[in-house]
């Protein structure tokens, strides 16, 4: 796949009027910042134009170092790049006042660390009050009782992944009731950092539809500790499908 990035073009610019895309560990980023006048411009409009040699599925993600993108799933997913000294942020609402928080991130390449903060978005890094402690891949969980302790058992909670190099992620942020067994979804493709205490279970769903036929892979990490993976496969007939 091929991707093009041009600024005030209405045909397929020349090399001289585009933006360099660079390949990623995940797929093609791309990156125009102030200062490089033949790349960044404000009230202008950016064109990006995507070609492959075979029939291609993508994604296609923006953003600006500003902005902060509302997480608008219970369990939301993405994968991103984050440069350099810069940081990406993502705004997540807690309904549930018994539910715990659970911020993932799995490190493609580079160091990117997760900080936290209820309410409002910090500018300084040390004014948020949750941040993980810079292992590869990284989990933050957070408990209604430290949530209460910033007296924000819900609301909105602001998570940014601050890049200590130029790095790229899978991030992932869901809530889920405190029990001893919890229901997760995978995303294909999409390596899943968890944990799990002693004697609970969490259980993760990945479905295909019936017209698909592929093998699959379901591989078990143990970052810390000793866990066990069980997979079942429940089948669902055509008279149930249609119910």
């Amino acid at each position: 796949m091929y991707a093009t990035i041009a600024k005030d073009e209405n045909t397929v610019p020349d090399n001289l009027n585009t933006i360099t895309v660079l390949p990623s560990w995940f797929g093609l980023s791309a990156r125009a910042y102030e200062g490089n006048d033949r790349e960044f411009c404000r009230n202008c409009e950016y064109k990006v134009m995507v070609s492959s040699n075979e029939e291609t599925s993508f994604s296609l993600i923006y953003r600006t170092d500003k902005q902060v993108v509302k997480a608008k799933e219970k369990y939301f997913s993405t994968y991103e790049v984050v440069h350099y000294g810069e940081r990406n942020c993502y705004q997540y609402l807690v309904e549930e006042s018994n539910d715990i928080l659970e911020i993932s991130i799995n490190t493609f390449n580079g160091d990117p660390n997760i900080y936290v903060n209820p309410t409002t978005l910090p500018q300084n890094k040390n004014d948020f009050a949750f941040k993980t402690s810079g292992d590869l891949d990284e989990i933050l969980t957070i408990d209604p009782r430290q949530r209460r302790e910033h007296n924000a058992v819900t609301g909105d909670y602001y998570v940014c992944i601050y890049g200590e190099l130029t790095s790229s992620y899978s991030l992932f942020i869901s809530t889920f009731e405190n029990s001893n067994e919890v229901m997760e979804y995978l995303s294909p493709g999409l390596t899943r950092t968890a944990e799990v205490r002693k004697d609970q279970l969490k259980v993760f769903e990945y479905g295909l539809t019936r017209s698909e036929k592929t093998n699959i892979t379901f591989t078990l990490t143990s970052l810390t500790g000793n866990a066990d993976l069980y997979i079942v496969c429940l089948l669902y007939t055509s008279d149930a499908a249609d119910e």
